[in-house]
This record gives structure tokens, C-alpha cells and sequence, in this order.
């Protein structure tokens, strides 16, 4: 899949549901706030710093995932919460702030 299709799904969803248990960073769900998805993933590994505020928590991904969905569908003020705070989260985060913090590490 290309960048620009990946994109177009984001843009285009209503909710970016992302039930890993295990990630490295959490890149998806920063990909998904910028291109203004809502987004529902578990309360594990790093997603929790990576989301902050700007996405709904969900601590497994059986019926409490099934809730988060029902909320995000029946709510649309919640809905434009989360895509509002995920602007606002997708703000703290940059390459160039990674590398520095990288290179700082190394020197």
C-alpha cells in the first residue's frame, strides 16, 4: 500500500481502532491523530505516552473495545474531542526532536 493510500484510509475512517498489545513506539496511532482519525487502542507498552489524552483507553480488547466503538459511533462530540486532542498530540512529536534526543544519547 502505498503513502498516499495509507493516507486516504486515515482521513477516511471514522475510528482507528488498534488493539496491539505490544509496540515498539506506536507509530500507527500517531499516523492515524494526523490525519485527524479518532482513535481506540489498549492501555499497554507505550501507547498510553504515545496517545496521551487524545484517545480512548481501553485496558483489553474484548467487550471494552466493543463500548469504546458504540461511544465513538453514538457521540459525536466525543469524536471531535479526540481528533482535536490528537492534533494537539501529534504536535509534541518530531523527527528532529527524535534525532536530537538520539544523537544526545550517543555523544
Amino acid at each position: 500500500m502505498s503513502d498516499e493510500e495509507l493516507a486516504s484510509l486515515y482521513e477516511h475512517c471514522f475510528a482507528f481502532i488498534f488493539p496491539s498489545t505490544y509496540e515498539g513506539f506506536g507509530m500507527p496511532v500517531l499516523e492515524a491523530m494526523y490525519h485527524n482519525a479518532p482513535v481506540i487502542c489498549l492501555d499497554s507498552s507505550s501507547l498510553p505516552e504515545v496517545v496521551g489524552e487524545a484517545a480512548i483507553r481501553i485496558e483489553n480488547a474484548d467487550e471494552a473495545m466493543f463500548g469504546a466503538m458504540e461511544k465513538i459511533l453514538t457521540d459525536e462530540n466525543l469524536r471531535q474531542t479526540l481528533i482535536t486532542n490528537g492534533a494537539h498530540q501529534v504536535a509534541k512529536f518530531s523527527w528532529a526532536d527524535g534525532a536530537k534526543t538520539i544523537h544526545s544519547l550517543f555523544t
